[in-house]
C-alpha cells in the first residue's frame, strides 16, 4: 500500500505508464509470490491513449489487488510454515475440488466494469506485467474527458492528464 491517497502523487512517484483504456474483461486471477500471501486479477483493456510512458501496444493487461481462487493453487503457493499458520494444513486433496477463496480490499478496491473507460496508473512488475496501484485510486473512471477524484466525488481534469 503506498503512502498517498492522491492520485497525483501516485502517478509522479510510483507509475512508469499512464493509460486510458477501456475495459473488456478479466483474463487470469493468480497468487503473488510474496512473503504475504495475495491474490491479483488480470484485466484486458484497449488501449485508446498514453498519458505517461512509453507504451505503443492497442491492448493492455494491468493487474490488480483481489479475486478469487482455487483453494488448491492458493495452497500450492504457500509455504510450509503459512500453511501451518493459516491452518490450511489439515486440509486434504479430496477437500479442495470445489473449494475458492475471495479476496478483496473493502476499501479502494479497483473493479472494473465492462465497457467503462479507466485512467490506469501502472508501475511494470519484475516480471513484465503491469499492476494497477493503490486500487480504486489507480483506476479513475472516465467521463466526457474528466476523470473521477474520489477525495470529491467529483469528475475532473488532473495534472497528468494535460
Amino acid at each position: 500500500m503506498h503512502m498517498t491517497n492522491n492520485p497525483e502523487q501516485i502517478a509522479n512517484w510510483y507509475c512508469d505508464v499512464i493509460v486510458v483504456g477501456k475495459f473488456l474483461g478479466n483474463t487470469d486471477t493468480f497468487m503473488l509470490d510474496s512473503d504475504i500471501p495475495m491474490i491479483y486479477t488480470r484485466g484486458l483493456f484497449e488501449v485508446t491513449d498514453v498519458l505517461k510512458g512509453n507504451y505503443d501496444e492497442e491492448y493492455i493487461e494491468a493487474a490488480y489487488y483481489g479475486g478469487i481462487i482455487s483453494i488448491a493453487e492458493y495452497i500450492d503457493s504457500l509455504s510450509p510454515v503459512q500453511l501451518k499458520n493459516y491452518g490450511l494444513d489439515q486440509i486434504s486433496e479430496s477437500n479442495c475440488d470445489n473449494l475458492y477463496i475471495e479476496e478483496r480490499e473493502s476499501e479502494n478496491s479497483a473493479e472494473p466494469e465492462p465497457a467503462v473507460s479507466y485512467i490506469l496508473l501502472l508501475a511494470k512488475s519484475d516480471d513484465g506485467y503491469y499492476t494497477i496501484q493503490s486500487g480504486a485510486l489507480g483506476m479513475l473512471p472516465m467521463q466526457d474527458g474528466k476523470a473521477y477524484d474520489y477525495a470529491t466525488n467529483s469528475y475532473k481534469t488532473f495534472s497528468f492528464m494535460e
